[in-house]
């Protein structure tokens, strides 16, 4: 609940200045007094809203500035990151064949499994072992 003022007038003046202020920082620090005009209350209200449009014209164009510095920076960024994924897929791709041809190695110099016992030919491994038994080659000490 609000009662009378406390001084009588305040509200008038504080409207008169809370106006004059306003106007300032709308028209600029004179108070567009340089413009021709004489007061505040010779404002007119077609220039208020002109100046009005073309100050939030400056500020959306200072966001669209802000928004494409963040767009260039996003793509920038972007771009960096493809190129260091395109290096280690390049990095694994290497990798993969030199496993690849490792494993490729160790394969053709491995001879094959044995075959079971009783079943085939016998086969003979590189210490002069046939199905786990020693050949002739092996006196009974194993040694050739």
């Amino acid at each position: 609940m609000t009662g009378p003022p406390a001084w009588p007038g305040t509200d008038y003046l504080y409207e008169q200045y809370r106006s004059e202020t306003l106007s300032r920082s709308v028209l600029g620090e004179r108070g567009g007094y340089d413009n021709g005009l004489t007061s505040p209350d010779s404002v007119n209200p077609e220039e208020l809203a002109t100046q009005s449009v073309r100050i939030k014209e400056e500020q959306l164009r200072r966001e669209e500035e802000k928004l494409r510095e963040v767009e260039l920076r996003s793509q920038r960024e972007l771009s960096e990151k493809r190129q260091e994924l395109m290096a280690k897929e390049e990095l694994l791709r290497n990798l993969e064949a030199r496993l690849a041809a490792a494993q490729q190695q160790v394969n053709s110099a491995t001879p094959p499994p044995p075959s079971p016992i009783g079943s085939g030919p016998a086969s003979t491994y590189h210490d002069g072992y046939a199905n786990g038994m020693p050949t002739a080659a092996h006196d009974s000490n194993g040694l050739q």
